[in-house]
């Protein structure tokens, strides 16, 4: 339980009531009496047969046919659950892999960001906010190992779905892109790669700071040429011709904001002060998120120095929880990776009570048939060919287990998909790793228990036959 409210992501509804408490454990104790009846209750029931099937279990060196159905149907079973769990968490852990492979597009390591709100920002001008938030990136920029400083309106992987009416020069309204508003230093702070030149503060003072687009913009509205040069305007409060405008200088690369398992999202970013004396929607931002990067592996390490610079500015301006971008990075993949570790458990207990049944099993039918693998190798059958007859027929079992397993597991896993990251619920790969899995248990559960009944002497089994 410990291990679950640890893995699990954040705003998962009563994990942390989850508890082993009398509840719990009167219904797991009910349901192993339940369990515990019925597997004694129904071989009760089949047990009451006529003389003949008493007479045809009695016959011979082997069980009745009916008994041997039955066993051979409880393998079959285990084999095919046992499959499906395992084909299941397999794809979930190739869906992890993949997205841990997945370039961001930004820094994740020594990065640590934090939410800024001005003090009485209702009463604080354009222009003190533009000086306050280039006063708190100089300063923190300085602190000692302190690589980068920038802030932004948009932190990636933590962004909601609002979006702004965008115009382009000569084309008119390209439809809804999310914008974000960001100080200069941001792209640097960040690690954001970029092709062409992002504003500096200089520019954010003369009013001639342009907008920097992703790639997923230019590929839509100018592809296979350079967007740089044009203009883009805003299309929300006074139509495209009379909103703001800002000339496009920067291309950002591979962003992934709105997710891992996502394609780089559609984004403009835009200075935080007015171009050519327009005027923004809303002013220059009073509250914006601090990014920090930091030449340390901890860049939490950092909180104390930005709360004390923060303070030094602004004393009423609050400092909000700072998370380092590696913690973010995580927990967008946390729903994915809490939902493996549970199934990967689930598989991993399928797989040990398919081991352990199918070797109880098996060693029980190998047990009922020692008279008969006595009397193989009296008439001078080698160990070996015993051992792989009784292989061979536990492979048929497995091969039924695993076609029945194949079928349900293409089924089950389609529920996955919403959780599945550049994986097919039907791929080749897991599913044959899934089968190789199962094959090497079920070989092992038949070749010890027959390798035990041919190390017998053969006159003792007959004699006590």
């Amino acid at each position: 339980v410990r291990v679950t409210r640890a893995l699990a992501p954040a705003g998962l509804p009563l994990v942390d009531t989850a508890r082993i408490d009398v509840r719990a454990g009167i219904v797991c104790a009910a349901m192993a009496l339940a369990v515990a009846v019925c597997v004694g209750a129904l071989p009760a029931a089949w047990g009451a047969v006529d003389t003949h099937s008493l007479r045809e279990g009695g016959r011979g060196a082997t069980a009745g046919r009916a008994q041997l159905t039955a066993r051979h149907a409880l393998v079959v079973g285990q084999v095919a659950f046992a499959l499906v769990l395992i084909a299941g968490s397999g794809l979930l852990l190739e869906s992890v892999r993949r997205l841990r492979a997945v370039q961001p597009g930004f820094a994740v390591d020594g990065v640590l960001v934090s939410s800024v709100v001005m003090s009485s920002p209702g009463s604080v001008s354009d222009a003190r906010a533009t000086a306050f938030w280039y006063a708190l990136e100089t300063r923190l920029g300085a602190l000692p190992g302190v690589v980068a400083v920038g802030a932004t309106e948009r932190v990636p992987l933590t962004s909601g779905e609002g979006c702004t009416t965008i115009g382009v020069e000569g084309r008119g309204e390209p439809g809804c892109i999310h914008t974000a508003r960001v100080t200069p230093g941001f792209f640097r702070a960040m690690g954001i790669r970029v092709r062409g030149t992002t504003p500096d503060w200089t520019d954010a003072d003369r009013h001639l700071a342009g907008a920097v687009i992703t790639d997923a913009v230019a590929a839509r509205l100018w592809p296979g040429s350079d967007p740089k040069g044009h203009g883009i305007t805003s299309c929300e409060r006074y139509g495209c011709q009379r909103g703001w405008y800002a000339p496009i200088t920067a291309v950002a690369l591979g962003v992934h904001d709105d997710g891992l398992d996502r394609p780089p999202p559609e984004i403009v970013y835009l200075p935080i002060t007015p171009v050519a004396a327009d005027t923004f929607p809303g002013g220059v931002p009073r509250g914006m998120a601090i990014v920090v990067r930091t030449a340390s592996g901890d860049p939490a390490a950092y909180v104390p120095a930005v709360r004390r610079v923060l303070a030094e500015l602004d004393a009423g301006a609050p400092l909000g929880m700072a998370t380092p971008m590696r913690e973010l990075w995580a927990a967008s993949m946390a729903r994915v990776t809490f939902t493996t570790a549970l199934l990967s458990v689930a598989a991993g207990m399928a797989v040990l009570l398919a081991a352990v049944g199918l070797y109880g099993t098996l060693a029980y039918v190998v047990g009922l048939r020692r008279r008969e693998i006595g009397v193989r190798m009296a008439l001078g059958a080698r160990a070996a060919q015993v051992r792989g007859l009784v292989v061979r027929q536990s492979a048929w079992l497995a091969v039924v287990g695993v076609a029945l397993g194949l079928a349900g597991a293409l089924v089950a896993t389609r529920l996955l998909r919403s959780l599945l990251f550049e994986v097919a619920p039907g791929d080749p790969v897991v599913l044959s790793a899934g089968v190789a899995l199962v094959g090497g248990v079920i070989a092992l559960a038949s070749y010890v228990p027959a390798r035990r009944a041919t190390r017998v002497d053969p006159t003792e089994t007959l004699r006590a036959g």
